[in-house]
């Protein structure tokens, strides 16, 4: 009987050990390495402030580091194409979820004659969608969102030829040499013998 009573007392120490011994390994990380192993595989695909940088230099641009106003990460490219100089800004959302594609344009003149050249470029931003015009204080930009996940080179060349391309479709709705402005202001504006030369190239960006 007494030994019945031993025996039993060292199956139950056994036991304590092996739960004892699976707790320990538990807590020294080992027990969770199929969790990271789902963790890192949910992740391809997904960009990084520092895998976009060197997917843009894949692509052939020079990213030029930058900080936004956020104090995010942030990568100014620039490029000529068809007779066309082209300054984008590429970055991150600040959750990481959007990679955003910026081209700053014109400004809006503050001697604006009447809110309807505004009016037809909130109108188009409906056509261009996901693309989209926006003001950052006077300056007029163009927006392009993209979804950051299964990222490929060629889907970041595809947002970047689709920005680019828009630009140059709506030209004539966000160059602002050609909006309506007051009487007043044009009565008193200046003469410039280089104005010409000036428009010329401030419409190739």
């Amino acid at each position: 009987m007494k030994g019945g009573k031993i025996l039993a007392g060292v199956l139950a120490a056994a036991v304590a050990l092996a739960g004892l011994a699976g707790g320990v390994r538990a807590a020294d990380g080992k027990g969770d390495e199929p969790k990271q192993e789902t963790k890192k595989e949910a992740r391809k695909g997904v960009l990084t402030n520092e895998s976009l940088k060197e997917m843009l230099e894949n692509l052939g641009y020079a990213p030029e580091p930058l900080t936004s106003t956020t104090g995010t990460p942030m990568y100014m490219v620039r490029f000529e194409r068809d007779g066309w100089n082209f300054v984008l800004f590429v970055s991150l959302s600040t959750n990481g979820s959007v990679v955003w594609i910026s081209a700053p344009l014109k400004d809006v003149p503050e001697d604006l004659a009447g809110p309807e050249p505004l009016r037809k470029l909130l109108a188009e931003s409906d056509g261009i969608g996901p693309s989209h015009f926006t003001l950052k204080g006077k300056r007029i930009c163009l927006n392009t969102p993209l979804e950051n996940r299964e990222m490929t080179p060629a889907r970041l060349r595809a947002a970047l030829d689709e920005t680019t391309g828009n630009i140059k479709a709506t030209q004539n709705l966000w160059n602002t040499d050609t909006w309506a402005r007051t009487d007043a202001a044009r009565a008193t504006e200046k003469p410039d013998v280089k104005k010409p030369d000036v428009k010329k190239v401030e419409d190739r960006k």
